[in-house]
């Protein structure tokens, strides 16, 4: 079947249209692995933070 020429770039448009991801919704991808990322990192931030202090008070009791 042979498109008309407009129908053909209307077309060819829509389907490059499709294949490209809208920058909102990376944007909201991007977003969530960062605030992800945020939250592993404080939560390793607070576990070290309680062996830091679990060391002080061991190296305390042995002196």
């Amino acid at each position: 079947m042979i498109l008309p020429m407009a129908l053909d770039f209307a077309l060819s448009d829509r389907v490059l249209a499709l294949s490209a991801p809208p920058l909102a919704i990376v944007e909201r991808l991007a977003d969530t692995h960062l605030f992800q990322e945020r939250n592993r990192l404080e939560s390793l931030l607070a576990h070290m933070d309680s062996l830091l202090r679990k060391l002080e008070e061991g190296v305390k009791r042995n002196h």
